[in-house]
């Protein structure tokens, strides 16, 4: 009987530096293969023919339809540890029937997501960030997708306050099927390292094997998100590359500093509600939190 692999189950969530871990992990296979360790990012597991979100969904595939009978050897290769990320499986960030509540559908959906990968054991590992500065960042990318919109409307009449990621962790620890949570906040991020490398693969990472030096993705100035803003509303005709031209136009720098719509004042409520949801965090039970000076 082949067993099954231990897996580490990225969730994301966005704008928590995904992105980052997931290149600095996918560009290391032939590193992490001798050590029993096999990563699958979003480049494989959003492909069509094997779209893991899939099985999120209610009455969405089973594994097997995706992958063959014995699943789960196929997908780790034989590898010990098998380390799954992509931020989609949470779902939408926001829904308009539960404004203000994070992930609303992240409970079901990872909810059948570990029905189908049992009896593998499964830890499941997320970032969380300041709300305020997330909620910007978010917009920020949606601007750059050609999603035009004001800051205003996006919120939809919330403020960072309103936004607990300790309600996304407790709806989590409630499911079935996984040995508990890794979460760390996207501030510490870069400092945590090899910490979090090896949390996630189950071992110190081998040699080689670091987060990237470089960012992924760089946040938007508030002259290119303005100007992108105006030449929406003046009916000018969107092109592709619309966003990556004007951001060329107003590098993000001293001259250009970022879009930042909040007052001092909001953001220092923003951080303390933070706070306060990162104590509420790391006192529940089987959650590991990562910080750069914990053992």
């Amino acid at each position: 009987m082949t067993l099954s692999p231990r897996i580490s189950l990225h969730l994301g969530a966005h704008k928590t530096a995904s992105t980052h871990l997931q290149k600095s992990l996918q560009r290391s296979p032939g590193r992490l293969a001798p050590a029993g360790i096999r990563f699958l990012g979003p480049k494989f597991l959003r492909d069509p023919d094997h779209k893991l979100a899939r099985v999120t969904k209610t009455n969405g595939p089973d594994l097997t339809d995706l992958f063959g009978e014995d699943p789960l050897l196929q997908l780790s290769e034989g590898a010990g540890r098998l380390v799954l990320s992509d931020e989609n499986l949470l779902g939408p960030v926001f829904t308009d029937l539960h404004p203000g509540v994070l992930y609303p559908r992240a409970r079901g959906r990872i909810e059948r997501l570990l029905g189908a990968l049992a009896p593998a054991p499964v830890t499941l590992f997320i970032g969380i960030r300041d709300p305020g500065a997330w909620l910007v960042s978010l917009y920020s990318q949606r601007i750059k997708g050609g999603h035009y919109m004001r800051f205003e409307d996006f919120c939809a009449g919330f403020v960072p306050t309103d936004l607990r990621w300790a309600g996304l962790v407790q709806r989590l620890l409630g499911l079935d099927g996984h040995q508990g949570i890794v979460v760390w906040s996207f501030e510490d991020y870069a400092k945590l390292g090899d910490k979090l490398l090896a949390e996630m693969l189950g071992k110190p990472p081998p040699k080689g094997v670091r987060l990237l030096d470089k960012r992924v993705n760089s946040s938007i100035s508030a002259a290119a998100m303005e100007t992108l803003l105006d030449m929406h509303g003046q009916g000018q005709p969107p092109r592709q590359d619309w966003g990556k031209s004007v951001s060329e136009k107003y590098p993000l720098s001293d001259t250009y500093p970022a879009y930042d719509p909040w007052s001092d004042t909001e953001k220092d409520l923003s951080q303390a509600a933070y706070q306060a949801d990162i104590d509420q965090i790391k006192s529940m039970p089987n959650v590991t939190f990562l910080t750069p000076d914990t053992p």
